[in-house]
């Protein structure tokens, strides 16, 4: 009988939607002293989710035998709360079951029946819901956080000194998790061209291409010696491989990003570079504030040929709204926001992308209202590729900004495509995210003693024009294009800055961009005779004899007493 009935309890559990029971029904399941306490904990297991229940017997009062059902009863997460209510009661739960589990496992780490327990509440914390305020999520984390770092192997200690503040350069890794991460990628790349080489040494990771086994995951990143390193991806997600890495300490400085959605909790992290506004008590680490968590996302693919909506199976006429879905981070507010997208007009359509795997999206939101449920279109249940996702927003009207800073790379391209993209503000200059994450850097390697909030730095035009120039009496024309090529962005830049970039691509070797430039230069201001010389000069040595005679021309009508102007007239008459 008991074999069946904790079958009965497997199968149960293995459907991820729990179904909710009226409040007035709850009190006469409560804990009955008149049973056994194991028959008693299976019959709350078939009458009511674990955590609607105000009376619940512990995990420890259990019969080991039990302890695999009764912690999965425990720890399952609801696939949706529906209201602020719930949503307080889930978090009071987690916190009630989870502090005594770390507790039982950190004093039983020899346990293999503890740890098995213990295991199962760490997955299943892979889709526990964001919800319950900042200080019991912060807690909840911080929990997490111990008890997967019992459970982590046991490895050598981490012994090195912070690179002195002499050293030339900072070693920095950036780790890239598996996952397909185009705007990661992305950044990656631009970060080694954006920070200055002269300061930071990037190297960048992919795990996957790092040893299998995470001992020598570990060994080789702490042979590398760096300064700090830079999760790329999300901590929070428990049963990820990046965060089985980030439990161990392989450089005095680790850095989570703004792609963990909250806290990770994690005792090896000190330090999550967020544009979060979120106060810093709702963190377990330092916070840098920066200009924006992922500042460099490309536009996903070219729109020609795309298909038109027919095509895909979508609906001719109507408005159709593009969201990203992640079901740990849905609350009561996200399906509020939703729903006002299709309220007004039956014929608008709200296409859900999967942000994270987990919960199915179908699932999901099995039970709400037909009516709602009749607007959506699910795509899937994994997360869709690049290519997937812009051919979506090319046929779509309007996007909802994800709650993911991963999520960025998709609202950019949404405004790259025209669409509305609410409370999304524009793309920020590139060079300021790393100008603020090089103070950053610096000051978590060098002291760790100030404050970690980036200063404001000022990218308007004159700033980057300065700094550009700057860099150029310094003999450094590469990283002085960096600058220059940024200040030209502003609609507002003259003949000047157009100048100085030709001068600072030409001292990098790109003199066909160079003459570019110059030729802006020129049209802006027709008057520059420096310019026009110096054009005809780069354009000789590339072998523009036409432009060269045109540019002749030009300068004879402007200083025709000039000498340099008269030695350019000898030159072409040979």
């Amino acid at each position: 009988m008991t074999d069946k009935l904790l079958v009965a309890a497997e199968a149960l559990l293995t459907h991820p939607v729990a179904t909710l029971v009226a409040d007035d029904e709850l009190p006469a399941i409560h804990a009955n002293a008149a049973v056994p306490v194991w028959l008693g904990s299976l019959i709350q297991v078939f009458t009511a989710p674990a955590w609607q229940l105000t009376q619940l017997r512990p995990l420890a009062d259990q019969p080991t035998w039990l302890w695999p059902v009764y912690a999965r009863y425990l720890f399952t997460s609801p696939a949706f709360l529906h209201n602020a209510r719930h949503e307080t009661q889930w978090a009071g739960h987690v916190l009630n079951q989870l502090e005594p589990l770390v507790r039982m496992l950190e004093s039983n780490r020899g346990s293999s029946g503890v740890k098995a327990v213990a295991s199962l509440a760490a997955t299943a914390a892979n889709n526990w819901p964001a919800v319950g305020g900042d200080d019991r999520l912060r807690l909840r984390q911080h929990h997490l956080g111990r008890l997967l770092t019992v459970l982590a192997p046991r490895l050598p200690a981490f012994v090195a000194s912070l690179g002195s503040p002499a050293q030339s350069s900072l070693r920095v890794g950036l780790i890239c998790d598996g996952e397909v991460n185009t705007a990661v990628v992305y950044a990656s790349s631009q970060l080694k061209t954006l920070l200055d080489n002269d300061r930071f040494e990037l190297t960048v990771y992919q795990q996957a291409d790092l040893p299998e086994d995470i001992a020598e995951q570990v060994e080789t990143l702490r042979s590398a010696q760096l300064d700090a390193v830079i999760f790329a991806g999300d901590l929070t997600r428990t049963t990820s491989a990046l965060t089985a890495l980030a439990l161990h300490r392989v450089a005095p400085r680790q850095f989570a990003t703004a792609l963990c959605p909250h806290t990770t909790g994690l005792p090896e992290i000190d330090v999550v570079l967020t544009d979060n506004r979120v106060p810093s008590s709702a963190y377990t680490e330092r916070v840098a504030v920066l200009p924006s968590a992922l500042a460099f996302s490309p536009t996903l693919i070219s729109t020609d040929n795309s298909p038109t909506r027919a095509d895909l199976g979508l609906p001719e006429n109507g408005h159709l709204t593009v969201a990203i879905a992640h079901p740990r981070l849905m609350c009561a507010d996200t399906l509020a926001q939703w729903q006002a997208v299709t309220t007004k007009d039956p014929s608008a359509r709200l296409i859900l992308l999967p942000g994270t795997e987990g919960i199915g999206l179908d699932l999901l939101l099995a039970d709400i209202e037909p009516q709602f449920r009749d607007q959506l279109i699910i795509a899937g249940n994994t997360p869709l590729d690049s290519s997937a996702v812009a051919t979506l927003l090319h046929v779509s009207d309007a996007c909802l900004p994800g709650s993911s800073a991963a999520d960025r790379s998709t609202s950019d391209a949404a405004q790259s495509f025209g669409l509305a993209v609410p409370n999304v503000p524009p793309r920020i200059d590139c060079l300021a995210f790393a100008d603020a994450l090089s103070g950053i850097l610096e000051t978590a390697c060098r002291t760790f003693d100030a404050s970690l909030v980036a200063s404001p730095v000022p990218d308007d035009l004159a700033t980057r024009h300065a700094q550009g120039k700057d860099l150029m009496a310094a003999g450094r024309p590469e990283r002085a294009a960096l600058y220059l090529l940024a200040a030209i962005e502003d609609p507002q830049a003259g003949a000047e800055v157009w100048q100085d970039l030709a001068l600072a691509l030409h001292g990098s070797g790109q003199t066909n961009e160079a003459i570019q430039a110059l030729e802006t230069c020129v049209r802006l201001n027709p008057e520059r005779l420096d310019s026009w010389l110096q054009l005809a000069e780069w354009a000789g040595d590339y072998g523009h004899t036409e432009l060269v005679a045109e540019i002749s021309g030009v300068v004879q009508t402007l200083a025709p007493s000039d000498p340099r102007v008269s030695a350019l007239a000898e030159r072409i008459a040979v």
